[in-house]
Parts: C-alpha cells; sequence; structure tokens
C-alpha cells in the first residue's frame, strides 16, 4: 500500500489526510478530515445522518474509516472511543 493509493480511497469516502506522524516504535499513524465541500453532501446523504440515531458523525466516521482501515491492513483509532481515550 502506498501512501497515494490511501489518500484516494480516503477521498471517495469524504475525507482528505490532514496529518501524519511515524511514532518511534514503528509504523505510521495518518489522521483523516473532511474534505470540504464533498463531505457533508456525503455526510447528509448517509444512513448514520437519516435514521435519527444518537451521534450519527461518529458512527458514520467508524463505518467509514474502519472500512479504510481494513482495506489497507491498519487498525482505526477514534478520539471518541471510551477511556481510555487515545493520546
Amino acid at each position: 500500500m502506498t501512501y497515494d493509493q490511501i489518500a484516494e480511497a480516503a477521498l471517495a469516502s469524504g475525507l482528505i489526510i490532514v496529518g501524519a506522524h511515524h511514532p518511534e516504535d514503528g509504523g505510521t499513524l495518518l489522521l483523516l478530515g473532511p474534505d470540504e465541500p464533498a463531505f457533508w453532501p456525503m455526510f447528509e446523504s448517509s444512513d448514520e445522518m437519516r435514521d435519527a440515531a444518537e451521534d450519527p458523525l461518529d458512527r458514520w466516521s467508524k463505518r467509514m474509516i474502519g472500512s479504510l482501515a481494513t482495506q489497507f491492513g491498519a487498525e482505526a483509532v477514534f478520539a471518541s472511543d471510551r477511556p481510555p481515550y487515545p493520546p
């Protein structure tokens, strides 16, 4: 997998890579954010936004980013996960 492959897949989901970190213990951490203005129409038409359940953006993010992580053999980590919160 390459950075460009991940970036392209993220764009198809309405997301962009907004940062990267290479921890001393190896690997790479990518921070994803919304690709404006394409993001909002995609999110507003999502099942999570239309189902009236709580936390639609968190649930959408977990579905979309989780799918990207699976596609690239990575682990998705979310700031909204319950304690202990990731740094």
